[in-house]
């Protein structure tokens, strides 16, 4: 081969990793509780595909519910809100849809809703969120 044919074939390589790295890096909007949305019994809810960073996970829900994420594994088996910090608000009626941002890398997010006996009920769930 030419050294001008190794350089193209070079370059096409190139720019099919930088769309391939593109492709993977898209930020995934992820609705909470898959069709049913953010109800009771999520505790055994685990999304489709993996979850990262940069990702946005939806909370739809009809009726009277709120969105807290928990400090920890402990906070959220006790459903401890006492440390945890609110990412959708108390609603009553209607439809709501509330995005949350993924910043975290490496760890699981807690969610619960803080309305009483809900968590309880276990409308909470644990994302794992990939490195």
């Amino acid at each position: 081969m030419t050294r001008s044919l190794l350089s193209a074939v070079a370059l096409v390589a190139a720019g099919l990793l930088v769309l391939l790295a593109a492709a993977q890096s898209e930020a995934a909007n992820i609705a909470v509780g898959g069709t049913k949305g953010w109800t009771y019994g999520l505790n055994t809810w685990k999304p489709n595909t993996p979850v990262r960073a940069g990702d946005v996970l939806v909370f739809n829900w009809k009726g009277g519910h709120d969105v807290w994420l928990m400090k920890d594994a402990p906070a959220y088996k006790a459903c401890n809100f006492g440390t945890a910090k609110r990412k959708a608000p108390m609603t009553f009626g209607g439809k709501y849809r509330f995005p949350v941002p993924v910043t975290a890398k490496g760890k699981t997010l807690y969610f619960g809703c803080g309305v009483y006996g809900h968590c309880a009920g276990n409308m909470k769930v644990a994302i794992p969120i990939q490195k």
